[in-house]
């Protein structure tokens, strides 16, 4: 059988010291045998609340100006020693030593233990020596104890102050001590028992129904080889079997109906004797068992408790900017796994930027960085992505942010008005030019089998507030779709277009807001998601008065990174299918009109615009395989308030990461 075993944590000081010398009068602590409780837990100077705190009488001050790198925590609380300061510690337990330090001006402190005079503790040393045991319980009764520790205005004769220091206690109990419940996100509902907290022992297993889900099955062999982690032995048996067959010692982990909760990330979690954790799937169990393990690597047990709750955001996600800055594949699986752990559900992989492309390109090799992974590397990290419950979504920025690729292809590179080219910009009114936007689009598709959003960017194009400078924009815009047209219509026409071809294998396109709904004829796609992501362009209106889905993507409320106001539009399902052909909304385009072009089957136009030929040479390609079906974001959440003078429903939450040394601007994300 394969168990794990507690942790059994035994104190090894048996004597109160000062430097080399037993104190006098102490003898009874200096004595007192080694506790045979097998928990340990350490409290910080600065606990004040919960069953192990200290509180302090007189004049205490936080920190002495000695060099903190010395003290637990980086904390201690001194007192110069007159008369009338004291320092007890109320605690749970069965014994307790409360560390300090000896100074050449430190006096004597006179100890009790239950309000009995149980010694002192001369604080003079020839120099300054931490770690020293101030205070000393000896073997106690399970139970509630204080240990009060006073200065009386006493010194030895060497010393030249009166002063003393406390750092820490640690804490000896037969039992587990927990206060609180530490898992992160908290629990919507939560509920504390009187009950002892909870642990793994010899005879704990992981139970499952004998009938159990493959996908239930891995979330228990994650939780035996992370209980083996915590409790430092070997991985926790697993049993399939029947009910009769549960033992009261058990972590039970059932897939069923979930109260209070549509989300497949909703989890219901007991812990007395022993643990259930129920999830309305294998993901709602994969969140619950975040629970347990947290509280046991934070608190060493798992307070006896009821426990629900589902994400309050149904889309919590990391975006990594790997574009600028070269990342590690071993890095990257870190971040992700470190991600997972505190809830983050989405990745966003920005792999291209005016900076590096970062992964292997094999139609056009030329455009890739030194430092990038391979192809290989990068399904190692979508593999334990999908492990993780993790959805990815591939970001390649265009037509802006593509430097690095446009100085392997000059020749289509925007031009201003005075004939130079812009570095980052793709010429959008080249035939050729939306040609390699949808070779590297078709490229990249297939690496992402799985993925079912994409983010193409269209933000930063060019200075949006001084688009005349740029006139072959609005040449091509009026050419195509009339008069009324304007630069930005041209781009939006890419973004469509851009979003057909991806359409075309079942994803679901996003692009910033800076650049959208500025121009006069084109509508954008309606099934184009708007990440929000700056107010420097303004806007606003211009979604309000469209109804469109917002998606805010900052994690600041402040300066320029706020959000925009929007209408919700329904919740997002995880396990609903996503990838079955051309989705329900789709753009109304002219037949003339690239997005028209890229797509399979054009739909009839509903707005105005010019008829002009397709690009020669590109056809339709074939749907890619599909290795398993996840549902795209659809939206803000119902959970949240709507309605007139709401607001903006945070339907996604975004972290960013960037190297060192980066550049800075209205650019970053």
């Amino acid at each position: 059988m394969r168990t794990t075993t507690p942790r059994r944590l035994v104190p090894v000081v048996t004597g109160l010291l000062v430097g080399s010398t037993l104190v006098a009068g102490a003898a009874a602590l200096a004595t007192a045998p080694a506790t045979a409780a097998p928990f340990e837990r350490t409290v910080d100077d600065r606990t004040l609340t919960g069953s192990a705190r200290f509180a302090y009488e007189g004049a205490w001050t936080d920190g002495s100006g000695l060099d903190q790198a010395n003290w637990y925590g980086g904390t201690e609380t001194y007192t110069n020693g007159t008369t009338n300061q004291s320092a007890t510690l109320t605690f749970t337990g069965t014994r307790a030593m409360v560390y300090g330090a000896a100074h050449p001006n430190h006096g004597i402190a006179e100890v009790e233990v239950d309000g009995v005079d149980v010694g002192e503790f001369d604080g003079y040393a020839g120099t300054m020596t931490h770690g020293q045991v101030v205070a000393d319980t000896g073997d106690l009764p399970e139970g509630e104890h204080t240990v009060t520790i006073s200065y009386p205005g006493r010194k030895n004769p060497a010393a030249g102050g009166l002063g003393g220091q406390i750092d820490r206690a640690v804490i000896f109990s037969s039992a587990p001590v927990v206060d609180d419940w530490v898992g992160l996100p908290r629990p919507e509902r939560l509920t504390l028992d009187d009950g002892p907290a909870w642990l793994p022992d010899e005879a704990t297993r992981v139970f499952l129904d004998r009938d159990a889900d493959e996908l239930l099955v891995v979330e228990a062999e994650r939780l035996s080889s992370e209980l083996a982690a915590v409790g430092g032995s070997e991985a926790v048996e697993i049993v399939l079997g029947d009910e009769a067959q549960i033992l009261p010692s058990d972590i039970v982990l059932r897939i069923g109906d979930v109260g209070d909760t549509d989300s497949p990330e909703g989890y219901e979690i007991e812990v007395g004797e022993g643990v259930e954790v129920l999830g309305e799937s294998a993901e709602g169990v994969f969140r619950g068992t975040r629970q347990i393990v947290q509280n046991l690597a934070a608190s060493g047990a798992v307070p006896a408790a009821t426990a629900s709750g589902s994400p309050a955001v149904p889309e919590r996600a990391l975006h990594l900017d790997a574009g600028r800055k070269y990342f590690t594949k071993d890095w990257i699986i870190a971040e992700l796994r470190d991600a997972a752990y505190v809830g983050v559900n989405t990745f966003q992989f920005h792999f291209s930027e005016n900076e590096g492309f970062r992964v292997e390109s094999e139609r056009h090799p030329q455009i890739v960085s030194a430092e990038h992974l391979t192809k290989d590397e990068v399904r190692e990290i979508l593999a334990v992505a999908e492990s993780l419950h993790i959805d990815v979504i591939p970001s390649l920025g265009m037509p802006g942010h593509l430097e690095q690729v446009l100085t392997q292809f000059p020749d289509l590179q925007l031009l201003d008005a005075d004939g130079v080219r812009v570095k980052g910009a793709l010429d959008i009114t080249q035939d050729a030019a939306m040609d390699l936007a949808l070779d590297l689009v078709d490229e990249y598709v297939d690496l992402f089998p799985d993925a079912t959003v994409w983010n193409i960017g269209a933000d930063e194009f060019v200075d949006f507030t001084a688009i005349e400078k740029y006139p072959t924009l609005e040449a091509a815009a009026q050419e195509r779709f009339g008069p009324e047209a304007n630069a930005f219509d041209v781009m939006t026409d890419f973004a469509n277009t851009i979003a057909a071809r991806l359409r075309e294998d079942g994803m679901v396109s996003r692009v910033w807001n800076d650049g959208m709904f500025r121009g006069n004829v084109v509508e954008l796609d309606q099934d184009i998601q708007v990440n929000w992501w700056t107010n420097y362009s303004g806007g606003c209106g211009r979604w309000r008065s469209r109804s469109r889905p917002v998606t805010p993507w900052s994690t600041s409320t402040t300066g320029s990174s706020t959000t925009c106001s929007a209408s919700p539009v329904g919740t997002r399902s995880r396990r609903a299918p996503a990838r079955s052909g051309a989705s329900t909304g789709a753009p109304a385009t002219s037949p003339g009109s690239r997005a028209a072009s890229a797509r399979r089957s054009p739909r009839p136009t509903t707005r105005r615009c010019a008829v002009r030929p397709s690009p020669s040479g590109r056809t339709s390609r074939p749907p890619r395989p599909r290795t398993r079906s996840r549902p795209a974001f659809e939206g803000l959440s119902g959970r949240w308030p709507s309605g007139p003078g709401t607001g903006v429903v945070a339907d996604a939450h975004a972290v960013h990461r960037r190297g060192p040394g980066d550049r800075s601007g209205s650019g970053d994300r």
